[in-house]
């Protein structure tokens, strides 16, 4: 998409969300093996940090913390690792020690996201989140420049009326990874309840067609479930 894309979109109604300035993850990830002096390999929950050979991540628990370059990633027969430039120097246990972006970084991916958004024209108060990987961690820096957050907390769709929270909205897709039977389920709750559904999908796949998105939305208006941006939804749940 170009920028007169985005624009058509935000002529026809739709809001432009950032998502970060290279598709980065806001996650953080404890180590599924210990670590040890002179291992240049650790096992992380997750390898996405991996995925951005030059950036540096942090190494966490009670006893360390320090940095390291991400040098690659890959998979061995021990699991999928994280390989850093220079050896760990101390153990790390696993389940003890995490492993995330310094807020340095953090702070770069969210910020300057939405600054080249807003530079393009666009109002931008919206995140979501690479990879649906959204915490505690990554929460403190989304408040300072956005008002709320898609995929909080993926994996429902459904988010309640009352003590609704943008910084925890709850997500998941409506077409790839689920089932005509759960999409319908959810939103006969949200129409009988009035509670705040928030979906998402990924057009670049197969399964997502034009045909499938229509059938979506003709359940919606079959159950008169009125349609808001994110931005709208927040104002008006999120009082």
């Amino acid at each position: 998409m170009d920028v007169e894309h985005l624009e058509e979109l935000v002529d026809a109604g739709w809001e432009i969300a950032s998502h970060t300035t290279e598709h980065t993850t806001l996650g953080t990830f404890e180590l599924l093996k210990d670590a040890h002096p002179d291992d240049t390999r650790i096992y992380p929950e997750e390898i996405r940090h991996g995925y951005h050979r030059g950036k540096t991540i942090e190494i966490i628990n009670d006893e360390h913390d320090f940095t390291r370059t991400v040098a690659d990633y890959g998979t061995d027969g021990t699991g999928r690792y994280v390989e850093v430039d220079t050896p760990i120097d101390r153990r790390c246990l696993a389940g003890e020690t995490i492993v995330r972006y310094p807020e340095e970084q953090m702070r770069t991916s969210l910020e300057e996201s939405k600054r080249a958004l807003e530079g393009m024209g666009f109002s931008v108060e919206t995140l979501l989140a690479p990879y649906d990987n959204f915490g505690e961690y990554a929460r403190q820096f989304a408040t300072e420049h956005y008002s709320g957050v898609a995929n909080a907390r993926h994996g429902e769709r459904v988010n309640a009326r009352e003590g609704f929270d943008p910084y925890r909205t709850r997500r998941d897709y409506f077409i790839e990874y689920t089932d005509r039977e759960s999409v319908t389920r959810d939103l006969d709750e949200i129409a009988e309840t009035g509670a705040l559904g928030v979906v998402g999908a990924h057009t670049f796949k197969e399964e997502v067609t034009e045909e499938r998105i229509a059938d979506t939305l003709s359940w919606v208006h079959e159950r008169d479930i009125t349609v808001l941006t994110l931005r709208e939804a927040i104002e008006r749940y999120a009082r």
